[in-house]
């Protein structure tokens, strides 16, 4: 049980505390400031709250990532609003010493979850436009199974990269077995056309409106089916099978055991065409859905709980 409230303190110690523990909650995990009012359970408390959100969001994305906005401003204000607690933590260096035990555990907690459940992740570049946004926060679920095409996953960047090793984001559309080929900016897998006109692209997240812009949708095998773009020239972007694909024809042959992945923005992304075919072993995770968004100076509020599993 937190200790109850010693009303004795002077009141420019309690207010000095209020303070704080509003800067810790800040700047903080959620229960951060609860710490320096004495209020360990209730910290303890919040922070479970979150590492449960964030697990949930592998199988309820929308709800969970709804939670864990909520979570973070209600932490915050429970910290606020608070009475500051002495007895148990009477003094600065005990306050100090129970922080850092608090943070410690945290930082475990999360490592442990991001490692092996769901992890956060901060898109870069404008190579998954319109899906996903430069400054789109979303959540990857860490253990997620069978991949389908359509899928958007985190992979860790082959040796041709510029800095091999690193995260990139893109959208996966063909696996092993696999006949790829492209033409006038169509996209062919196992010799069917799976690209159809799309939507205008006035009005769809990302795009200058004085771009010249081509929108078209790709139906994958399986039904997967989302929005690609090509922009500031036109369509008819080359073809050639790249490093570690056979040519068979007209298409390229996917190896088993990799992945062929794109960018949705497909005139500027550094994907599968460049580099080749992805190795299962280096897919970090697939993306569920948004939890955050910030870009031109401010929250894109209207992106937040948007979910990135193809229809």
């Amino acid at each position: 049980m937190d200790p109850q409230p010693d009303l004795s303190a002077p009141p420019a110690l309690r207010a000095r505390r209020r303070v704080a523990a509003l800067v810790v909650a800040l700047l903080g995990p959620a229960g951060a400031g609860l710490v320096v009012l004495g209020r360990q359970v209730r910290a303890y408390a919040w922070t479970a709250a979150e590492l449960a959100a964030l697990a949930l969001s592998r199988w309820w994305p929308l709800p969970a990532i709804s939670a864990l906005v909520l979570l973070a401003m209600a932490s915050i204000a429970d910290a606020g609003l608070a009475a500051p607690r002495r007895r148990g933590v009477p003094g600065v260096l005990a306050t100090a010493i129970a922080l850092a035990a608090f943070l410690a555990v945290v930082f475990l907690a999360r490592f442990a979850e991001r490692r092996f459940v769901a992890e956060p992740y901060r898109m870069p570049t404008p190579a998954m436009v319109p899906a996903l946004l430069d400054g789109d926060h979303f959540i990857v679920d860490r253990m997620p199974g069978d991949l389908a095409r359509g899928d958007v996953v985190v992979y860790r960047a082959p040796e041709a990269a510029a800095e091999p090793g690193i995260l990139f984001a893109k959208r996966m559309v063909a696996m092993g077995g696999d006949l790829i080929s492209w033409k006038d900016g169509h996209l062919f897998i196992n010799g069917a056309d799976v690209s159809e006109d799309g939507p205008s692209c006035s009005g769809l997240p990302g795009v200058d409106p004085a771009m010249p812009c081509v929108a078209r949708r790709e139906r994958l095998p399986g039904g997967a089916s989302y929005v690609v773009l090509y922009l500031g020239k036109a369509p008819a972007v080359p073809f050639s099978c790249p490093s570690g694909m056979e040519r068979r024809g007209d298409a390229c042959l996917v190896p088993p055991g990799t992945v062929f992945l794109l960018g949705d923005n497909r005139v500027h992304s550094f994907d599968s065409r460049i580099h080749g075919p992805v190795p299962l072993s280096a897919v970090a995770g697939r993306a569920v859905g948004i939890h955050l968004s910030y870009g031109d100076g401010r929250i894109r509020w209207s992106r937040m709980g948007l979910s990135l599993r193809a229809r």
